[in-house]
């Protein structure tokens, strides 16, 4: 019998999420204008693993385009090197753009599950909102534990049960209403601030740090462009989310236009955190 794969780790599902830049652009420039919280949680990680060790190297798996690597360059200065690595061509790409000219860093396309380097590499490494995406989890987070020095760090952040809890409540309510058929979705669940915690290696003493996160939307638009940069397609199935996707799009659009003339402002409620221990 095949081993089933949550949608969520689905390499068909990764392509459409991951295997173009702007949607990821999107929604880092939505929590930039519009988040609420501790403010940018990478820097907020940075800062206070700085605080326990000091890195040399530190290695990014499932990188993206580099938001942790821009707040490695603030907050330690350029002599750190720094190992960027992500499953996508089109993340890998970009990154290396934002790499160019920086000679302590380098991009690189590989497989959270199998990582490309000999054990006790790294004084940092972290995998930061994208376990959810991995197929073996605790697979990942053994191999990110293997290229971990002896006292180094490990961070995995990522989000907790309640994510963006009212614009996922009116994309469920944009499903119901245009009748359409679910599947099961772990999501973002499927590693959370809620159940992460076992999927460590069970001899490493991991603690847990919370980030207060969310949206204030003044107007509608801004809402409709970060859903419409791929929530809408949670517990569809793809050519569904594909075929509906504008008629979606549309209904959130509305039921936020209609918040906003009742409160005079869509407020989404989101959480966010990360796992760390020392080695």
């Amino acid at each position: 019998m095949a081993e089933h794969i949550d949608r969520f780790a689905d390499p068909v599902f990764m392509q459409t999420a991951y295997g173009i830049v702007d949607p990821l652009q999107v929604r880092i420039m939505t929590h930039r204008r519009y988040g609420l919280g501790q403010g940018d949680i990478f820097n907020t990680i940075t800062r206070q693993l700085a605080a326990v060790v000091r890195p040399g190297s530190v290695l990014d798996v499932g990188a993206g385009i580099g938001n942790w690597y821009a707040a490695i360059r603030e907050a330690l200065g350029p002599a750190v090197e720094y190992a960027g690595l992500d499953q996508s061509p089109a993340m890998v790409a970009a990154l290396g753009q934002r790499l160019d000219g920086d000679r302590a860093a380098i991009s690189q396309l590989g497989d959270a599950q199998h990582l490309p380097w000999p054990d006790n590499t790294f004084d940092w490494v972290g995998l930061h909102f994208m376990l959810y995406h991995v197929p073996n989890i605790a697979g990942a987070l053994a191999e990110a534990d293997r290229v971990l020095k002896p006292g180094g760090i490990l961070s995995a952040a990522t989000n907790g049960p309640l994510q963006y809890r009212e614009l996922m409540e009116l994309h469920r309510a944009a499903v119901a209403a245009l009748r359409l058929p679910t599947v099961p979705d772990g999501g973002p669940l499927r590693f959370s601030l809620s159940n992460g915690r076992h999927f460590f290696p069970a001899h490493r003493t991991v603690q847990v740090e919370f980030h207060a996160a969310g949206f204030r939307f003044p107007a509608p638009e801004p809402a409709a462009t970060y859903y419409d940069s791929g929530f809408y397609h949670q517990g569809l199935e793809p050519e569904v989310a594909r075929a509906h996707k504008a008629e979606l799009v549309d209904l959130v659009r509305h039921r936020v236009a209609e918040a906003i003339a009742r409160d005079g402002v869509f407020t989404v409620v989101s959480e966010s955190g990360y796992f760390w221990y020392q080695k």
